[in-house]
């Protein structure tokens, strides 16, 4: 794969590669926001189309638009920096954790750093800044009910330091 020096639309806002009849093009911000990225990927099939079916067809292309996020934040709301603990948060019966305001982060590589037993216990983290929701643990997490964690759990993230 070449990145290209300059891409075929002219833009700066642009990114391309090529790879044979193939050329990747990342576009950031995208309609004026900073935070969308735009991707698209071409390619002229007719190289493969033509031995098989003696025709051409053109140009073929596949576009997405993806927002960035922010997976870890520099300030957690709740933070287990012990990297060897085993339940470094556990949530059980009824018992809630929301933090409200950032993420949540667990540095244990430990593989149950963070555990959910019962159906009545949730783990939320709420911001007003969406890029501040993370429920991040550096080892893994075992959960009875995944759907009481929101957002969705990231695990395997890297440890943040102790503030």
């Amino acid at each position: 794969m070449v990145v290209l020096s300059v891409c075929p639309g002219g833009s700066a806002d642009q990114t391309c590669f090529a790879d044979g009849a193939r050329t990747i093009t990342f576009t950031s911000p995208y309609l004026g926001d900073s935070q969308l990225i735009y991707g698209e990927i071409c390619e002229d099939p007719s190289e493969h189309i033509a031995k098989v079916s003696g025709s051409s067809t053109g140009v073929v292309c596949r576009a997405a638009v993806a927002r960035k996020r922010q997976i870890l934040t520099a300030s957690p709301a709740i933070l287990a920096i012990d990297p060897s603990a085993c339940g470094a948060i556990n949530t059980h019966g009824n018992g809630d954790i929301t933090a409200s305001g950032g993420s949540v982060q667990v540095n244990s590589k430990f593989a149950t750093a963070l555990t959910q037993e019962g159906s009545g216990s949730e783990l939320i983290s709420y911001s007003d800044i969406i890029s501040d929701e993370c429920i991040c643990v550096t080892g893994g997490a075992e959960f009875e009910h995944p759907g009481k964690a929101q957002p969705e759990l990231n695990t395997g993230a890297p440890p943040v330091p102790d503030p």
